[in-house]
């Protein structure tokens, strides 16, 4: 999907209407954001927020755009919530009772960790096992009725080793019950891999404690988590591009300076301390809050400036360099 400037802009003054903390130039930011919307077509990027602008608007005790259409749509997000719990959760209690030891990342580890759940939105469930457990998650969720994309799962089952050297998670669908779960073997955002086992392996040990969700589920946490946020909103110009700021904001609220640069170090000894650039001149463009003093002397650049091209399918837009693949991960 490619954006134009004019519907990125308009994300941007929804972004910071959703992260001001004063009422009045949020007010200001939403009026102008609804003149510029229709609300009938809307950007699914916007679409995410939905519920975290019916939470801000109350907050702030102002009028919320479109009503109506925003009613409907956070309705929407929270049948979709728990319609995934209905039918994942169930898959993931059955994986713990075999022994398997699945981890949540990204979305639902989010939701474990700050106060409004429901605000993060969610499209799909992301899961990690460890390699050796693959092969028998994949078995039980082709009998639970899930799916591979037809071309994807011919890649996969011609060589799967390759396969999952190349990339990092493979999606499933349930197309009867309009369900999707990602199986990850890694993390995306061009990880290390030793850091890799030492945050997963970490992450094995903290049980995940989510009204709903089976007794013995664990979830990413910390820096770890942050840092898998980053990534993806680094890779992903589509739906993630802007809920990834609002998880970064909520999650390292009550940060030291020395979580912070154990954030920053894990990106410079990885070598992909242009995707740590990007994300804070990102963060310091939408308004959120940025990191301890240290890091507020910088004097941030456009953040499209960091973009590498790594992978460059789309040589006429603002998007050129948007990382679209895993390669073989440093080491």
């Amino acid at each position: 999907m490619n954006h134009s400037n004019h519907s990125d802009e308009n994300l941007r003054m929804l972004v910071k209407a959703l992260l001001s903390p004063d009422s009045e130039n949020a007010k200001q930011c939403l009026e102008q954001w609804e003149r510029a919307t229709d609300v009938s077509d809307l950007d699914g990027r916007a679409l995410r927020l939905i519920p975290l602008l019916s939470d801000r608007c109350k907050q702030h005790k102002i009028e919320i755009p479109f009503p109506k259409a925003v009613a409907k749509m956070e309705r929407y997000w929270w049948l979709k919530h728990r319609w995934n719990e209905r039918v994942i959760q169930p898959l993931l209690a059955s994986w713990i009772e075999q022994g398997m030891n699945p981890v949540v990342i990204k979305g639902l580890a989010v939701q474990n960790k700050i106060v409004r759940p429901l605000n993060r939105t969610m499209s799909d469930i992301d899961v990690w096992l460890p390699d050796e457990q693959i092969d028998e998650a994949i078995v039980s969720l082709y009998a639970a009725g899930f799916e591979m994309d037809v071309s994807i799962r011919m890649k996969y089952e011609q060589n799967p080793e390759r396969f999952r050297l190349l990339r990092h998670a493979v999606p499933f669908n349930h197309t009867k019950l309009d369900v999707e779960l990602d199986l990850h073997w890694r993390l995306g955002g061009l990880v290390a891999r030793n850091r890799l086992t030492e945050w997963l392996s970490n992450s094995a040990t903290v049980e995940l404690t989510l009204d709903g969700w089976a007794k013995g589920i664990r979830a990413m946490s910390g820096v770890p988590l942050v840092r898998t946020v980053m990534g993806n909103g680094y890779m992903d110009s589509d739906w993630s591009s802007a809920m990834w700021i609002f998880d970064v904001h909520q999650l390292t609220q009550n940060w030291s300076l020395a979580d912070w640069e154990e954030l920053k170090e894990s990106f410079f000894e990885d070598g992909v301390d242009f995707m740590w650039f990007w994300c804070l001149s990102t963060l310091f463009e939408s308004g959120a809050k940025l990191p301890p003093k240290s890091f507020e002397g910088m004097t941030p650049q456009p953040s499209i400036r960091y973009r590498r091209d790594i992978f460059n399918p789309h040589k006429d837009s603002r998007y050129a360099g948007v990382l679209r693949f895993v390669p073989l991960w440093p080491r």
